[in-house]
């Protein structure tokens, strides 16, 4: 409401510095995606960039041909690249994600990422399949979960699934609300979850 009520006031009064906090706040959130594009083109390229600095033309055309004949090698570490991170990351918060670096995956590929159990749904996007290793309840007497790839993940409340147990196969992902979902091949419902760490 706040912010609807400065922006009428800018308009009246002819400000500009709503259109520059505008502007600010659209680079400012574009900025993190334009940058890791960047360095993704910017490793696509590395190759090609080499062969520009040959000045001899037969010598520099077999180099742009080298690199070519790469160029699928390289877009397959660029996938892998990026199976790793979502591994590594799925469940974090955007912040979390930031702090957590380069995880048990960063040079093994894809492959060890989907052996921890990443996969797609049929609208791409990220489920994990893990065995239960644990279930505990906290203070609160919601249910945690540890599983066995170290990851533990906290009830929140929503859902109606029930008493889970060790060495159970579980899928977790991403809810159409925002939220992550744990469901148990063969049992009915779901539980409503939130990664701890």
């Amino acid at each position: 409401m706040y912010w609807k009520s400065w922006m009428k006031k800018a308009k009246q009064t002819g400000s500009t510095s709503a259109a520059a906090a505008l502007a600010f706040l659209a680079v400012s959130l574009a900025s993190p995606v334009a940058h890791a594009q960047e360095e993704r083109e910017s490793r696509l390229l590395a190759p090609f960039a080499e062969c520009g600095s040959i000045s001899e033309n037969a010598e520099r055309l077999a180099c742009f041909d080298m690199a070519l004949d790469r160029l699928p090698e390289i877009r397959a570490a660029e996938e892998r690249r990026d199976a790793q991170l979502s591994a590594d990351t799925f469940g974090l918060t955007q912040r979390e994600r930031q702090d957590a670096g380069p995880g048990p995956f960063a040079d093994a590929g894809a492959d060890a990422a989907y052996a921890a159990g990443l996969d797609r749904d049929e609208e791409g996007n990220f489920t994990m399949t893990m065995t239960i290793e644990d279930v505990l309840v906290n203070e609160r007497r919601s249910t945690v979960i540890l599983f066995d790839n170290g990851q533990l993940w906290r009830e929140t409340g929503n859902g109606n699934l029930r008493g889970l147990r060790r060495g159970w196969e579980a899928t977790i992902s991403s809810s159409d609300f925002g939220g992550y979902r744990l469901r148990v091949p063969n049992r009915n419902g779901f539980m409503g979850v939130q990664r701890v760490r």
